[in-house]
């Protein structure tokens, strides 16, 4: 910020109050769509794909998740259960992770149908941890990392990718 003020005096940084929300819904990650004035966001407990429209009257949209990413409670230090991760928006789709359960999710944006892939594992004590996109091969590239505190060998985490071509 440039005067010296707080960042909200100086305009520097905004806040845009998320309304009308489900109750429990827990805005986690998010990601710029490349081709609109828009933000497409997780739920943390899993019950959601958002989209905040810049401008729009209505400006959030959220799409109920298929499946059981149920979340209930993640500060409970309890097995998590599934919920969504890093997420990536291209022309066409927007692509997030399943955290625990090891699920790629791409969200067609034109049909608005979801569509999982499951990562196979070498061990349950694996979580899907990053995802990120190689427009150019068209590859969905994503992390698979030992996070838990248990002696398997560190060779069991991975890099792997996901053709977008075939999905």
């Amino acid at each position: 910020c440039t005067t010296g003020e707080t960042p909200e005096v100086d305009d520097c940084v905004a806040r845009f109050l998320l309304s009308d929300f489900p109750p429990g819904l827990k805005v986690a990650h998010l990601a710029k769509d490349p081709n609109e004035q828009a933000l497409w966001f997780t739920d943390l407990r899993g019950g959601y794909l958002g989209r905040y429209g810049f401008g729009e009257t209505k400006p959030v949209k959220l799409y109920p998740l298929p499946g059981s990413y149920s979340n209930p409670d993640p500060t409970s230090g309890l097995d998590f259960g599934g919920f969504p991760w890093t997420l990536r928006v291209t022309d066409e789709a927007v692509f997030f992770n399943e955290f625990r359960d090891r699920d790629l999710v791409r969200f067609d944006k034109a049909r608005q149908t979801f569509h999982e892939l499951h990562v196979p594992i070498a061990s349950d004590q694996l979580t899907l941890h990053s995802i990120d996109i190689d427009e150019h091969a068209e590859r969905l590239w994503f992390t698979l990392s030992m996070e838990e505190r248990i002696s398997l060998p560190q060779s069991i985490s991975s890099i792997g990718y996901v053709d977008l071509k075939s999905w």
